[in-house]
């Protein structure tokens, strides 16, 4: 608590105003370094439960628009195509269109279409979504 009555040299805009005085931080415990290990240790035990797994295999199936593709990979995740650029095609999570659930994973496939492994870059910070494949390839194909 601070207490103005000790300040005695002050001047008269500035006796109802506290925010010149010092301000003094108690102390409420000492951190040990045995706490700040187990601390480490469950962050990184939460950091662990967010990555779900990493994706090794994609699924290529119609999308809505004029030859449109979604890209879905092994663990349920949806990517649309950003760009071409040689062998490469890169990927963007759903999400990224959408902004207030914007996901920062992007991943990369080649364009040979025989080779249907695909490589994350950055970790998804959600869930994949439930996918019925067997409607979503009837639907493309139903056009």
């Amino acid at each position: 608590m601070i207490n103005n009555e000790v300040i005695i040299a002050l001047p008269d805009h500035l006796v109802d105003h506290d925010y010149f005085l010092p301000v003094v931080y108690e102390v409420d415990r000492i951190v040990h370094k045995e706490e700040v290990v187990e601390e480490v240790e469950v962050l990184k035990e939460e950091e662990e439960e967010q990555i779900v797994g990493v994706p090794e295999t994609y699924t290529l199936i119609p999308g809505v628009h004029n030859r449109s593709r979604i890209y879905i990979d092994n663990l349920g995740f949806k990517y649309y195509k950003r760009e071409v650029r040689g062998h490469r095609v890169y990927l963007v999570c759903e999400r990224q269109k959408k902004r207030n659930q914007y996901c920062p994973s992007t991943a990369t496939v080649s364009t040979n279409l025989n080779d249907n492994r695909i490589h994350l870059r950055f970790y998804h910070d959600h869930q994949p979504g439930v996918i019925d494949l067997n409607y979503a390839i009837f639907e493309g194909n139903h056009w």
